[in-house]
């Protein structure tokens, strides 16, 4: 309970009071990320109302995650309170920039939001759902004149070429997750590329 008080009040999520109990509700180990789901309990006088259900994310060990954690914070500390839509689960809490690993404390939306178990494949609806939320991320984003320079960084040549190849060494191993759920002509385009 008191590194997620100190947490909430470094980052300003908790202006008074603090957490008197938390437990983990739930745990999951993905090859990106460790969750942890966390039910809390706040003192009377803590404010603002914050949810009593809360999420530990931090990068795994060997995750494949581009600069291990580090973009997904800049993303709820810098994108995500700039967007008044789609609307985007709450972050309360980041590590510093210069912590390893990077975490994150974000809202729990189990109680309103559903996804298939870890590792099932969520449903056509909720993936074309998906991909049209990313594209007005993007399109919101794609010429932003902060990126960049107060966002991010830009792709060096380096960069890229790091990008491509980083792709094309995990490209056989998604086809192949994949199976029978990319269909021929998919897995086709992919291989060209």
């Amino acid at each position: 309970p008191g590194q997620l008080t100190s947490a909430l009040r470094a980052a300003r999520s908790l202006h008074e009071g603090s957490i008197l109990n938390s437990r983990i509700t739930e745990q999951f180990d993905t090859t990106v990320s460790h969750l942890r789901f966390l039910e809390v309990g706040y003192s009377t006088n803590a404010t603002p109302d914050l949810p009593n259900g809360l999420v530990l994310k931090w990068p795994a060990e060997h995750s494949p995650a581009p600069g291990r954690g580090d973009p997904e914070r800049l993303f709820y500390q810098e994108l995500a309170p700039a967007l008044s839509s789609p609307p985007m689960v709450r972050c309360f809490a980041a590590a510093p920039p210069d912590n390893n690993p990077q975490w994150l404390i974000l809202e729990d939306l189990r109680s309103t939001h559903s996804t298939p178990p870890w590792p099932e494949r969520p449903s056509d609806k909720h993936v074309y759902d998906a991909v049209a939320i990313l594209a007005q991320l993007h399109a919101r984003w794609w010429e932003a004149s902060t990126l960049g320079s107060t966002v991010g960084s830009l792709n060096t040549e380096a960069s890229l070429t790091t990008m491509v190849s980083g792709i094309a060494a995990n490209l056989p191993g998604f086809i192949k997750d994949l199976g029978n759920d990319l269909p021929v002509a998919d897995r086709l385009v992919l291989e060209t590329v």
